[in-house]
């Protein structure tokens, strides 16, 4: 059976709830031909039973009490001519064990940005390290900003990178302040 592509789109749509269909297009496809089916006896040994193991817990937010961070947003004003935001985020394992950061990631492709040492980076309590970022800012861009997530085995931190342009001064320049006028002498 040949398919149109936007008879299946249609289909696909109605089943999940997005599209409705006239009532011709919503009957059912006739039944398929019966295929033969092949019992397989039951087998005489059971396989050995593997122990049920708990999913592992999904990692949320990176607790407060593991990592200290000099700040989780930053920002820079740019220079005239530049392009790029440089950032430079400080980060200490103020728990009692250690913590292994697994990636960093950026949100866009305007930002990069990596840790200090190569991944995967173990960090015993009352160890540092840095996250450095560079958000690319083109010119004419008033502002932008992008996040980087740190991720690591208990859990994850995002970073917000903020970069505003420079103000632009006017080739206006102010009038000078007229002089006082002199007092007559009588």
């Amino acid at each position: 059976m040949k398919l149109n592509y936007w008879k299946f789109v249609a289909i696909v749509g109605a089943s999940l709830g997005l599209l409705s269909l006239p009532a011709a297009a919503q009957q059912p496809a006739p039944p398929a031909a019966p295929q033969a089916v092949r019992i397989n006896p039951a087998p005489t040994e059971q396989p050995a039973a593997v122990p049920a193991q708990p999913p592992a817990p999904a990692l949320g937010v990176l607790a407060d009490n593991v990592i200290a961070w000099d700040a989780g947003a930053k920002q820079v004003t740019l220079k005239a001519g530049e392009t790029e935001a440089h950032f430079t985020f400080n980060l200490t394992n103020i728990s009692s064990g250690e913590v292994t950061m697994t990636g960093v990631s950026a949100s866009c492709g305007c930002t990069s940005a990596q840790l200090s040492s190569p991944l995967p980076l173990k960090l015993v309590p009352g160890a540092t390290s840095q996250v450095v970022a560079t958000l690319a800012m083109p010119a004419g861009m008033p502002a932008r900003s992008s996040s980087v997530t740190v991720t690591s085995d208990k859990g994850n931190k995002t970073l917000i990178l903020s970069a505003f342009a420079a103000q632009q001064q006017t080739s206006a320049t102010p009038a000078a302040p007229a002089s006082p006028a002199a007092p007559k002498a009588n």
